[in-house]
C-alpha cells in the first residue's frame, strides 16, 4: 500500500485539526499529513517534501483568494490542489477549477467521507491528465517526424522539398556526416548479394 503525503495549507489550528480528525476517519490506511500555516512555508514544504496532494485554504496570513491557489498552482503544477475555503461562492469555486484546482471544497460543508473521495479522485484526475500531457507531447514530437523515400532514402524537409539525408542534417543540425558501412550491408557485400 502507497503512503499517501498530503499537504494541507491552514492557518487556523481548530481547522486543520478538525481536517485531520475527518481525514482520520476517513479510513484511508495509508495517509500522512503535514501541515503549513502560510503559503510561503507551504511552497518550502513542496520544495523539500515529497507530497501526493495539497488541502489549500484561500485565506491565509500571507496570501487572500484565488491569487493563493495561482501562486502554488503556478510554483508546483505538478501536485494536484484542492481548494479548502469558508466561502460558498460558485464563481470563485468554478474559477479555480478552470485555472486547474481538482476540487472545491467548503469547509461547514466538509465530512470524512466527501474528504476521502475528493482526495482519491483528485489525485487520480491529476495522474491521467498528466498521462494524457505526455501522450499529447509523443504525438506532437511524431507529428513532426519527417517523411524519408523508401527507395532513395531522401528527406522532406518542412517546406516539402526533398533532398538527401545527409545534406539535411547537416543543414539542420550543422554536424558532419560521415559514411561508413553497417556489418549487414558488409556481409550482403561480401557475399555477392
Amino acid at each position: 500500500m502507497t503512503l499517501i503525503r498530503l499537504l494541507l495549507v491552514e492557518d487556523n489550528p481548530a481547522e486543520a485539526r478538525l481536517v485531520q480528525l475527518l481525514m482520520g476517519e476517513a479510513a484511508l490506511p495509508a495517509l500522512e499529513v503535514a501541515v503549513a500555516q502560510t503559503l510561503e512555508q507551504a511552497a518550502v514544504m513542496l520544495e523539500l517534501g515529497d507530497f501526493q496532494a495539497v488541502l489549500l485554504d484561500l485565506g491565509l496570513p500571507d496570501s487572500q483568494g484565488l491569487d493563493t491557489f495561482t501562486h502554488l498552482h503556478q510554483r508546483f503544477p505538478e501536485v494536484p490542489i484542492l481548494i479548502l475555503t469558508g466561502s460558498t461562492d460558485e464563481a470563485l469555486g468554478t474559477a479555480a477549477v478552470q485555472g486547474g484546482a481538482q476540487d472545491y471544497l467548503v469547509k461547514d460543508q466538509l465530512e470524512a467521507r466527501t474528504l476521502s473521495r475528493s482526495l482519491r479522485y483528485a489525485m487520480e484526475r491529476h495522474r491521467l491528465l498528466k498521462e494524457l500531457e505526455r501522450s499529447a507531447t509523443v504525438i506532437r514530437d511524431l507529428q513532426r517526424l519527417l517523411p524519408i523515400c523508401a527507395s532513395c532514402k531522401k528527406i522532406r524537409d518542412e517546406e516539402g522539398i526533398w533532398e538527401p539525408l545527409e545534406h539535411y542534417l547537416t543543414r539542420v543540425s550543422h554536424m558532419g556526416i560521415t559514411h561508413g558501412i553497417c556489418p549487414e550491408c558488409s556481409r550482403r557485400v561480401l557475399e555477392g548479394g
